[in-house]
């Protein structure tokens, strides 16, 4: 599926909510609307809404940091999704947000690093850790691993291609 990337504003603040396997999510809806210049006034245009939904540790942090009327930029997965109503089959366009981030234009930000949990890299892997060649009068004689605690360490004595 193809990524899509929205500017809006939030129409409401985002609500944290948790699945009954305890995964968290957060819901919220990104609204804009072309304005036009007609004479020396502004005329706001139609107004678009999408409805978001941003799944695991990101939830709790959009919950907390963005709120009602934030210009944000959401980038993520598209869909068409049907209901029905009392009117008839209605259709919404809805998002599963993979990154969201407050708009620069808009907003001052400070931004703080979260240290990782678990030890698990994208997609819940365990970080790569970097190989590089052991030099020995200007030859490669072994590759060695770099370990977090105790630096880089030789594994042996052929090259990992």
């Amino acid at each position: 599926m193809a990524s899509t990337t929205l500017v809006g504003n939030l129409t409401a603040d985002p609500e944290l909510k948790t699945t009954a396997d305890n995964t968290e999510f957060a819901r919220f809806t990104v609204a804009w609307s072309e304005r036009q210049k007609a004479g020396d006034d502004w005329i706001d245009g139609p107004v678009t809404f999408v409805r978001c939904t941003v799944w695991g540790r990101m939830a709790p942090h959009v919950a907390s940091n963005l709120h009602k009327g934030n210009r944000v930029i959401v980038s993520g997965e598209m869909r068409a999704e049907e209901w029905a109503s009392d009117k008839g089959p209605q259709t919404d366009v809805v998002m599963t947000v993979k990154q969201i981030g407050a708009s620069l234009e808009f907003h001052d930000v400070t931004i703080t690093k979260r240290e990782r949990t678990g030890g698990a890299g994208a997609f819940g892997q365990q970080p790569q850790q970097p190989q590089q060649p052991q030099q020995q009068g200007g030859q490669a004689t072994g590759w060695i691993k770099q370990d977090a605690q105790k630096g880089f360490q030789p594994q042996n004595e052929e090259a990992p291609f």
